[in-house]
């Protein structure tokens, strides 16, 4: 049996324990990453199962850059939308004002302006996937690696499309 005093140390700690937790719950605590994928970028797609996916040269490609309300960064190429993977080095975030106006910040400080409206018109040189397969996650793999998982929470229908160098960026 235990006695009062140890009960009552044990209590505190809990209660200890319970508020620290919700320091962290505490919006002003959480960065983007801690709640949420943070900003795609080519890196993610070096995964054994993705790299055949993207093996062709990059080439010219015209696009819209929007952000839909679930968060996830597209760009609209010839009128489809493609989720994104950005050149590594990239930031996106949103911008809080409004919420859901993304501010995406290339490498060499290139910057592309977006909300569920529309945004930045832009070219660069880029790869589409040759499948769109590469955004169901895989069966064998359900837990699928960061890449697999952004796209499976995306679900965009078109296989999705990697800016591999910032230097090729030309906002319009």
């Amino acid at each position: 049996m235990r006695s009062t005093g140890a009960r009552v140390v044990g209590g505190v700690l809990g209660l200890t324990a319970l508020l620290a937790g919700c320091e962290l719950l505490d919006d002003d605590a959480l960065d983007d990453e801690a709640v949420g994928f943070g900003t795609p970028q080519v890196g993610a797609l070096d995964e054994p199962e993705l790299r055949p996916h993207f093996q062709a040269d990059p080439v010219p490609l015209d696009g819209e850059l929007r952000a839909p309300e679930d968060g996830c960064l597209v760009a609209a190429i010839d009128g489809v939308e493609h989720v994104v993977f950005w050149p590594d080095g990239t930031e996106a975030v949103d911008s809080a004002e409004p919420v859901g106006r993304y501010v995406v910040t290339l490498p060499d400080g290139t910057v592309l302006e977006a909300d569920a409206t529309g945004g930045a018109r832009f070219s660069a040189a880029g790869v589409v996937a040759d499948a769109g397969g590469v955004v169901a996650v895989d069966p064998e793999h359900p837990d699928g690696g960061y890449a697999r998982s952004y796209l499976s929470f995306c679900g965009v229908d078109a296989p999705p499309v990697m800016f591999p160098d910032a230097a090729t960026f030309v906002v319009r």
